[in-house]
């Protein structure tokens, strides 16, 4: 039985920030992009090349970024106003009106404002119903070639993160978190273009195969080959509960933290203390992070203001990694269940749940 709301739908990906969405589907093989606050006299759903959207991203400072995997190029755009123009989009922010778009139409002068108003503006006699301004012409983006085969395009609070077919970690944006590159910062490999992350050329146990980045926060994850897990970030921007995870009592500061700018290992270890081997997927939230090992079991970290650890409204955060105690019911069918992987919003957990594999 389906929770009330819920539906099946033929859609492999959905995507959504303001108030655009982006819908891949599976039985047409297009993406499906629908936009709000168009004029009237244009279509609000068109298609869109899916080899653009099928890797995107907006970071928390508002800048959004696209791949595009024909022409092996990475675009930039100041806003997503500006990715919609360059889409061909008439799109415009709420309470704007274009000057060439004006019409002049006779108002109530009687007519007071409604209390949603007056509270928007804060003023009692609110009567500027729209922000009048010019229709933009120029479109602020720049773009970075010869990056073949991105499978992986990420944002965090501050900047992006890409990930190639062959495990190569790219990083890019504000270099005043720094930590957030993972990477020194030179004339050679400047903050602002996308430059390899050389600790991560050569790990131990292989290249990385997947990333793990939440777009409000400051932290950064991947996965190797090897089911190893690692990570990068500003601790300064994270709350001491995720501080620990940088904190190595061989190379710590006097203040008791290791602001290290480059990637570091995780050893999550069970109640025991030994270490648990094989992460196979890792989700990274605004103030959380939930790992899935290769035995199916999940552990957390990070705050649970808002119970995504799933260790009960009691505990409020952890500071080492904790086992989430769990029980697939597999619904009176008589099929076994197990966890495919995981995932993570800002203040939330998913665990994505499957028949279980026969394995030899």
């Amino acid at each position: 039985m389906k929770p009330h709301g819920t539906m099946e739908l033929d859609i492999h990906t959905i995507r959504s920030f303001d108030s655009h969405t982006i819908v891949y589907q599976k039985r047409l093989n297009k993406f499906i992009t629908k936009a709000g606050r168009v004029p009237r006299d244009h279509n609000a759903l068109r298609y869109v090349d899916e080899n653009i959207y099928r890797t995107f991203a907006k970071a928390n400072n508002g800048h959004v970024a696209v791949y595009n995997s024909e022409t092996a190029m990475i675009t930039e755009y100041a806003t997503l106003s500006d990715l919609l123009r360059d889409l061909g989009f008439h799109y415009r922010q709420k309470h704007e009106l274009w000057e060439d778009e004006l019409v002049k139409e006779e108002r109530d002068q009687n007519r007071r404002p409604s209390s949603k108003e007056q509270f928007a503006c804060d003023y009692e006699h609110y009567h500027a119903y729209h922000q009048v301004i010019p229709r933009p012409t120029e479109i602020s983006k720049v773009s970075y070639t010869g990056f073949p085969d991105i499978v992986q395009l990420l944002a965090h609070s501050t900047g992006f993160a890409a990930l190639s077919s062959t495990g190569e970690v790219y990083t890019w944006g504000d270099e005043r978190f720094v930590g957030c590159l993972g990477r020194e910062v030179s004339d050679e490999c400047p903050a602002q273009y996308p430059s390899p992350v050389p600790l991560l050329s050569q790990l131990p146990t292989g290249p990385a195969r997947h990333l793990s980045i939440s777009p409000t926060s400051s932290l950064l994850a991947c996965l190797t080959a090897g089911n190893d897990l690692y990570i990068w970030g500003d601790p300064r921007q994270l709350p001491p509960s995720l501080q620990t995870l940088f904190f190595d009592e061989r190379r710590a500061d006097d203040d008791g933290h290791d602001y290290n700018d480059g990637p570091v290992p995780v050893v999550i270890t069970d109640t025991d203390g030994n270490e648990v081997d094989g992460i196979v997927d890792v989700a990274v939230g605004t103030e959380h992070m939930i790992a899935l090992t290769d035995q199916g079991e999940v552990y957390v970290i990070g705050q649970n203001w808002c119970g995504q650890l799933g260790l009960g409204e009691e505990i409020k955060w952890v500071t080492k990694w904790e086992k989430v105690p769990l029980s697939l019911d597999d619904g009176g069918g008589g099929t076994k269940k197990e966890i495919k992987a995981v995932a993570a919003g800002p203040w939330a957990s998913f665990l994505i749940v499957g028949e279980e594999e026969k394995r030899m």
